[in-house]
């Protein structure tokens, strides 16, 4: 149903583990693979139901219904180098009037990114998604984890159209007029003075059928 198509991309990113988007079964955070069925061996017995969260059916599916990809490096704030995942930093007035535009105490609000509690960045990974005719791609935060630091926003970007070259130009596969392609990409708010670890996963990319 999905093909994921990796970009060619230069040399000097060639050593990169640049994981191919997979289930998100298979990347599943250590609380998740660690925490006991049996809430006795966090509580007293008599609270409520005794079952964690290892027997919900609704975290066990979350596991089965979309594709991640690990980060393949650390992740800072501010990163105005060219790096694999872009380099394309978003002003936090983009977001004006919610908690993403907030400065810093005694900050002004000004064109420095570096004033502002949150630092918006566009990150455009490697891979393209090959669909179905008809089928969209949503993409949204990685569902099984959750910080403070950061926060991944949800899109479903349009299809890859041939009349915005620099979508494709970097892959090497040709557009097959019977499907749809996607860019795998998203916006994510990190916090000042934030370093995401390489190995994070951020999002999760999810296959939607047509009329749903």
């Amino acid at each position: 149903m999905i093909e994921w198509q990796f970009a060619d991309l230069d040399s000097k990113c060639a050593d990169m583990d640049f994981c191919a988007p997979e289930s998100v079964g298979k990347h599943l955070p250590t609380w998740y693979k660690d925490i006991k069925g049996d809430i006795k061996k966090y509580f007293p017995p008599g609270f409520g139901r005794d079952h964690t969260a290892r027997y919900c059916l609704g975290l066990h599916g979350l596991a089965s219904v979309g594709y991640t990809s690990p980060l393949p490096m650390d992740l800072t704030t501010f990163d105005y180098d060219p790096n694999p995942l872009g380099d394309l930093n978003l002003h936090p007035a983009t977001l004006s009037g919610t908690k993403w535009c907030n400065p810093m105490p005694g900050a002004p609000v000004d064109e420095h990114l570096h004033n502002y509690e949150w630092n918006l960045r566009l990150l455009e990974w490697p891979w393209r998604a090959k669909l179905p005719k008809g089928w969209r791609l949503l993409i949204t935060g990685y569902m099984l984890d959750w910080t403070d630091d950061w926060y991944c926003f949800s899109g479903s970007p349009p299809a890859i159209a041939a009349k915005i070259p620099h979508k494709f130009k970097k892959y090497s596969q040709t557009l097959d007029p019977k499907f749809d392609y996607f860019s795998l990409e998203f916006v994510v708010a990190i916090r000042n003075g934030v370093t995401i670890p390489k190995g994070t996963c951020m999002f999760t990319a999810i296959p939607i059928p047509p009329g749903s």
